[in-house]
């Protein structure tokens, strides 16, 4: 499995201000998108994987830099990596980028993503999911 997952979107009308500039909350739905995407990738699509565990994914930080505007109808390249993964949490490392290569980021962000069971404590992440990304992280802890 690749160590790190690109999705790639396009900047909308409904995203940008009046300056056609894309408000900032945007790049944190982005992210998201992004982990939902990777997740429906590896054959866990987020509701029917959410479903059958009777878990959720819920962030429990966030720590976000804005380095540079992304534009209306400009083509974005979300570049995530897990660099931690503990038995209840993933630790991401997501940028987003103007180009594929993820070389000119516009925005970098560490997210933690915590997974929880109904009762909203946290849960160990489904063996299944947990052995699909811990094997992609850069530091596992067991």
């Amino acid at each position: 499995m690749k160590k790190s997952h690109i999705f790639k979107l396009r900047v909308y009308y409904s995203e940008v201000d009046v300056l056609g500039i894309v408000y900032h909350t945007n790049y944190v739905n982005y992210m998201e998108r992004a982990r939902c995407d990777w997740l429906r990738v590896c054959g866990f699509p987020i509701h029917q994987t959410c479903s059958d565990y009777e878990i959720l994914f819920a962030v429990k930080h966030l720590d976000v830099s804005y380095l540079a505007p992304a534009k209306l109808d400009q083509e974005l390249y979300i570049v995530s990596k897990i660099v931690k993964a503990k038995k209840a949490s993933l630790m991401y490392d997501q940028k987003v980028c103007a180009d594929a290569n993820g070389i000119q980021v516009l925005c970098h962000a560490k997210i933690c993503i915590v997974c929880l069971g109904q009762n909203l404590r946290p849960k160990a992440i489904p063996q299944p999911i947990y052995e699909n990304f811990k094997g992609v992280c850069c530091d596992n802890e067991s």
